[in-house]
């Protein structure tokens, strides 16, 4: 799940114990927000111990594999434009789901970021779409409920 974060060998490292880990580039979304940065970088921490476990062949049990979650929906909208720790949590859950990034993108081209743009809305959508709720890409209570659901069934 998350040995493909690792990269061992590089910088004519491949004698000797390096590794590198990389997530994002300063200048992306998830880092010009205070109140997104602090849960990225938690965020990132944890997917370089979770990392660091799976490649050891020491797995632990994760929750949702995010510092984000879980969270308080009741708050959060998700209209193009909107940013902030809920938006970066809906990112989160919507991939620990498997729906983000929607189908077709990769993340270097919807990067977990905290900000709601079109990769954001494909993805609800999407998910919309597989529980049999009208995929309009609204945030609204059927959309939460259902989502808190998902996240709490393991």
């Amino acid at each position: 799940m998350h040995k493909e974060l690792i990269a061992i060998g590089s910088n004519n490292s491949a004698d000797d114990a390096t590794l590198l880990i990389e997530y994002a580039y300063i200048y992306e979304p998830q880092f010009l927000k205070q109140s997104v940065r602090s849960i990225a970088v938690n965020d990132y921490a944890y997917a370089t111990y979770l990392g660091l476990q799976d490649f050891f062949n020491d797995p632990i049990t994760s929750t949702v594999g995010s510092m984000a979650l879980p969270h308080d929906w009741s708050a959060v909208e998700a209209p193009k434009g909107a940013s902030g720790p809920g938006i970066y949590a809906l990112q989160a859950a919507l991939h620990h789901l498997g729906y983000y990034p929607p189908t077709g993108k990769s993340f270097s081209e919807c990067p977990i970021s905290g900000v709601v743009g079109a990769c954001s809305l494909d993805a609800l959508k999407e998910y919309q779409r597989a529980r049999g709720i009208d995929p309009a890409g609204v945030f609204g209570p059927l959309t939460r409920m259902t989502l808190e659901k998902d996240l709490a069934t393991p």
